[in-house]
Formats: structure tokens, sequence, C-alpha cells
């Protein structure tokens, strides 16, 4: 579709830029405002302005503006209804071009439950988390009320002991409900000293996605962003990647267009973020020592003679394993499992493992993340 005519529902320097840019393409533009912005700069930069009698926030009012002026396409800018997917909704079934993320795409991603969804999708690890306030002593205090909905700050508590975790969930759900009409909160692990960083990525309608660097965005008041750094002074050039690699993803699997923001939490004391972005690494190199175990162990190589079986698993972490209605914690749990006819064919096998070129880093995920390590255990019992 090719835009003509576009209305900018926004205001201010982000309403100047579109304006210009849109210039600059040989295309129309119309700008709202109401009374105490009639002499903004942006009024006067438009091709044609229309006043509101009500706010920014006036979707109905905004589309019969829109009818009026005969446009083609309505670009948000961001704030106000930039994420609110039942405008982006509406926009659509006006027969017009939304310039922003799909609806769908804002409706998933605005909602942190389902994002933390297709962050595990994606291979992007999460906070541990649970629904259920029973279940809070699992996660370990301290922990952070958060609103599963909206943004800002707001409809966030911090509780570091348990008999402040009621009134803080209630205060929450009060000002969550106020804000974005939503009074779902869930709780997650706080970490106390981390970095916020954030992953700019593009999208078009081919499918094409790129990411553009991170942004620090730690310095903050109330859980907003007083300060934006990039580079950000903690992040190297191989974590830069991985990071971005990830973002692409989760992006990837929303099929997503226009520009956007993905989110991550850096923990400097445990270095936990190697955690979220080592997933899919953790997973390749299982899958290359999975190929190497069937070639090596083949009849032809007389492997039903050192190998009785193996497997390779990799599931979800459950807060409670014997009841899965708990809820997950977030974290990943891999499992390889390896049994061998006697001892002398453990040892054939890590001589021969060793030899693989993916099996320096193998080692490293071992001793960094493995919880439980047996190598040599003796079967004392075996059902086939």
């Amino acid at each position: 579709m090719t835009i003509k005519k576009l209305l900018i529902a926004n205001r201010g320097e982000i309403a100047s830029r579109i304006i210009r840019s849109a210039h600059d393409m040989g295309i129309a533009t119309v700008a709202i405002y109401t009374e105490p912005d009639s002499n903004s700069p942006y009024v006067r930069q438009a091709n044609e302005a229309f006043k509101l009698e009500t706010s920014y926030l006036d979707s109905k009012e905004i589309l019969n503006i829109a009818s009026k002026a005969n446009v083609d396409a309505i670009h948000p800018g961001y704030g106000f209804l930039s994420e609110n997917y039942n405008f982006a909704n509406q926009v659509k079934k006006a027969n017009l071009k939304w310039v922003g993320p799909s609806a769908n795409a804002i409706k998933k991603m605005g909602d942190k439950l389902i994002a933390k969804t297709l962050s595990k999708k994606a291979g992007v690890s999460t906070l541990p988390m649970t629904n259920n306030p029973k279940n809070a002593d699992k996660i370990g205090f301290p922990i952070l009320v958060k609103a599963a909905a909206g943004g800002g700050g707001k409809g966030m508590r911090i509780v570091r002991k348990q008999k402040e975790l009621k009134d803080a969930i209630t205060s929450a759900e009060r000002e969550a409900e106020g804000g974005f009409g939503d009074k779902r909160v869930f709780l997650e692990r706080y970490i106390a000293k981390s970095r916020h960083i954030e992953i700019q990525i593009l999208g078009d309608s081919h499918g094409n996605i790129i990411h553009l660097g991170e942004r620090e965005c730690s310095i903050q008041r109330r859980h907003q962003k007083v300060v934006e750094e990039s580079p950000s002074p903690i992040i190297d050039y191989d974590l830069r990647n991985k990071m971005g690699e990830a973002a692409i993803k989760m992006a990837s699997l929303l099929k997503y267009e226009s520009a956007g923001t993905v989110e991550f939490l850096f923990d400097e004391k445990t270095k936990e973020y190697e955690n979220i972005i080592y997933l899919n690494t953790v997973e390749k190199i299982f899958k290359k020592h999975a190929s190497w175990m069937e070639d090596f162990y083949s009849e032809n190589n007389g492997g039903q003679t050192h190998l009785l079986n193996s497997y390779f698993t990799k599931a979800p972490e459950f807060v409670d394993p014997t009841d899965p209605s708990k809820g997950e914690t977030g974290n990943i749990v891999f499992t390889i499992n390896e049994r061998f006819t006697s001892l002398e064919s453990v040892q054939r096998h890590i001589e021969n493992a060793m030899k693989n070129d993916y099996f320096e880093e193998f080692g490293n995920i071992l001793q960094n993340y493995g919880k439980v390590i047996s190598p040599g255990g003796v079967i004392y019992h075996s059902i086939r």
C-alpha cells in the first residue's frame, strides 16, 4: 500500500520528527492537537491540523479526524495509543494502514506473562516467577510484585519479607487496575544489583529483522528511566551479538514489524544474564554431542559392546516437581544420561569425546551450569 497522506496520532517533538521524515518521502501530513498545543511547532509544520476536543487517548475522535482528512495511514509515534492493540485493530478495520507493530505483537508483548512464554520458546530464559503467592518462598525473598500489563514502573512493589507480601500485592493490584485496567500481578525474583539493558530491533513486512545494538537504561527513579547510554560500558562484542540474536529470535516468533525494544536484566553479581543468552548455545552443543554419539556408537563401530543407552532432554523446571500445577520457575533443565557396559567403556568414551571441536565448550557448560554430575555411577537396578 502506498501512503500519500499520514495522520500522526501524537504531539510535540515526536510528531515533528515524523512530519519531517514524511515530507522527505513526499507524504502529506495531518497533525492533531489539544488547546495547550495549539501554538506548538509541529502544528504549523503539518500540511493540515485538527483540534481535539478530548485528548490524545481518544481513539474514536482520532479515527473520525482521519476519516474527515481522508488519510491513508496513522502513525502513533510512541506513548499514548502506540501500545494499544485495540486502537491498532480499529485502524485496520477502518481500512487504514497502521504504521507500527501488528495488534497481535502489541497484545502479546504488552502482557508480561505472555512475553515470558514467548521468551522460553525463543530459548531465552526468564527470572523465576509464580502467579501463586503461596509459592513465594520457593522463589526466595526479596521478591518483586509486578503488574502483568502496562509499564512505566506502575504496579511494582519490592517485598523483602513474607509478612509484607499481602499488602504489597493488594497495593500493586490497585495501581495496575487504575493505570492499565488490568489488576493481574505476578511474583518474580528481585535482582538487587542489576543492569537494565535494551536491544533496539527493526522489522519489515518481508520477515527481515535486525538489531541496532544496546542501550544501558540502569539509571532509574521509581522504576522509570532517567538516562540512557549507548553503548553500555558492561557489554562486550560477544555479549552484544548474543543478546542481539536472542532479541531477533523473539521478534521473529511474532513476525514483528516496525521498531521495537527487547529488554534484558543483567545480574552484576552472578552474571545470570549469561544463563539467559547461553541457552541457545547449550542446546546446540547438546545436539552436536547427541549426533556424535549416534555416529560413534553405531553397530559398525562396535557401539553395542560399550554403550547400553543414552538420552538428552530439555524441559522447564517446576517449582514443585511432584505438583506441576504450582507452575514453573522460569529456568530450563537440560539432562544427559549415558549408560555404559563398564568403567573401561566410560574411559574410552571420554577419550574419544575430547577429540571433538565442541568438547571444550561442552566442558565449560557442565562446569558452569551443571548442578548434578555423576560420572561412573553404578546401576543398582534396571528394568528393560
